[in-house]
């Protein structure tokens, strides 16, 4: 009794939390010889710090089934071990509980105890563990985003500006895929000193015996080991391709051909993200379906490509509809999170009203989505509040930093003749997904808005973001706008460095 009264006994009284069993006399000496209830109960484990730890205690509401609660842990830590709980009763006046309090238990199964009244009237109670979920602490951090350097296209001496093809960063260099929808004789693989922009040199390309990049190709691609490949657009049945290369003075080579087919939607590949070391162990190929110039709906789904050892467990693709995504989208980015983690970022676009939405609607049209989904898992998908982003999406990447997860993305205004912005969001914390803006501390959901670009005429939906992780705490986030005057398109690089709070 002594514990009872020192934890929880007064909290746990229960002439109000039970109904009578049995009607009970009003004479003095015999009012509990009938009762069967409980008068009050506690229950405690031996956590990873050896002190005592009391569940919580709740009731069926037939009052015959009693529920003890862990308390939620930190994730990380050892779970409370339930297979030895140590349960003290007390009942009323001369009623006999048993077995006999204090009780331990295994309460990794239900087990049951049983009251008996002076008059041999008996209850049995069920007793059942519930295991709370961890909860988790998530890593504050500060931002600091400065630009390292700006180049026209001009500077970058490029030859189609208004349609660079794809951007990603290999070594010390970022590469650019300059190029036209169709193939072109002046179309190049550019590459450039990462930190300073300043161009370097031209790399060899080859399909086929071509002396440029093929028809249709749309993406330069980075996986996880420092490949650099380029991924070519399922248009007018040209098929899905990939060419790698394996040294990036090397010669490329076709990694995977997957033909046109019923299988293979529409116009996959206009963005692609790749997981893990294409050459070897367990890697994963993830294309969008949108069309080329992101004017036509596509059915809202993406194909996957998985290589086993620089294999292609299948050159034919396992395709996946995202049901959330409506009957369609115009463009969209999916990202896997790692090998390990099949959690998805999927960032999408819904151009239905344009062009034709009245002027008057256009600053309040928030059509950009973006999700966090993990296939197979009954947890419904996390969303950003789309009031967060503008009109158009043109390129997302995921990416983390000392523990926190960070996301860039390169939107454009309502007009396809309007300026483009990048905006780098902090999607450490869960909690924070619903703020707005003019919501208090919005401003570490969304860290930073870039400048925004020239005017400019990008029917085609072009634009690229690439990271360079040049630390364990820094990156440096790269966006091209798109411009057909080489002197209004431009490169900007960013560095992001963040630094734990908590």
């Amino acid at each position: 009794m002594k514990r009872i009264n020192r934890i929880l006994y007064a909290s746990l009284l229960f002439t109000a939390f039970f109904a009578c069993k049995k009607d009970i006399a009003t004479s003095e000496e015999n009012i509990y010889n009938t009762d069967t209830n409980i008068k009050g109960i506690v229950a405690f484990v031996k956590n990873v710090s050896a002190t005592n730890d009391t569940l919580n205690v709740s009731f069926s509401d037939l009052k015959d089934t009693i529920y003890l609660t862990t308390k939620s842990l930190m994730v990380g830590l050892p779970p409370i071990d339930i297979s030895k709980v140590t349960i003290e009763i007390e009942a009323y006046k001369k009623s006999v509980i048993t077995p006999a309090s204090p009780v331990t238990f295994d309460l990794t199964t239900p087990k049951e105890i049983i009251i008996q009244a002076e008059d041999g009237t008996t209850q049995k109670y069920i007793i059942e563990a519930i295991v709370s979920e961890p909860y988790q602490v998530f890593p504050q951090f500060e931002t600091t985003i400065t630009e390292l350097w700006n180049k026209s296209g001009t500077d970058l001496q490029l030859n189609f500006p208004g349609s660079n093809k794809g951007m990603t960063v290999i070594g010390d260099y970022l590469v650019m895929l300059d190029n036209n929808v169709d193939k072109s004789a002046s179309a190049s693989i550019k590459l450039y000193n990462k930190l300073t922009g300043e161009f370097v040199k031209n790399i060899n390309h080859y399909e086929g015996g071509w002396t440029d990049p093929r028809s249709y190709s749309w993406n330069l691609e980075t996986d996880d080991n420092g490949h650099l490949l380029m991924g070519r657009l399922n248009s007018g049945g040209a098929g899905f391709m990939l060419d790698l290369w394996p040294e990036i003075d090397g010669v490329p080579f076709i990694k995977l051909n997957s033909i046109a087919g019923t299988d293979l939607p529409d116009n996959t590949g206009k963005r692609i993200n790749i997981t893990g070391d294409i050459t070897q162990g367990t890697s994963y190929v993830y294309a969008s379906a949108a069309h080329y110039f992101g004017a036509v709906k596509q059915s809202p789904q993406y194909a996957v490509w998985e290589f086993n050892n620089g294999t292609p467990v299948n050159v034919r693709p396992t395709v996946f509809t995202y049901p959330a995504a409506g009957n369609g989208w115009y463009n969209a980015v999916i990202q896997r999170a790692s090998v390990e983690d099949n959690t998805l970022y999927i960032s999408w676009v819904n151009e239905d009203g344009y062009p034709s939405d009245p002027f008057e609607t256009w600053a309040n049209l928030h059509r950009i989505n973006f999700h966090i989904f993990k296939p197979g898992s009954t947890t419904p998908a996390q969303q950003v509040a789309n009031e967060n982003f503008g009109y158009r999406m043109l390129d997302t990447k995921v990416f983390n930093l000392s523990e926190g997860t960070f996301m860039a993305m390169l939107e454009q205004s309502y007009s396809t003749a309007g300026t483009m912005k990048l905006n780098l969001f902090n999607l450490s914390d869960p909690g924070r997904y619903s703020l707005k803006p003019g919501d208090n501390e919005h401003e570490k959901l969304r860290i930073f808005s870039s400048p925004e670009s020239l005017p400019t005429s990008n029917d085609g939906r072009y634009g690229h973001v690439a990271i360079s992780k040049s630390a364990e705490n820094e990156a440096i986030i790269y966006v091209y706008y798109a411009n057909p005057d080489a002197t209004k398109a431009n490169v900007a690089a960013y560095k992001l460095a963040v630094s734990k709070t908590n």
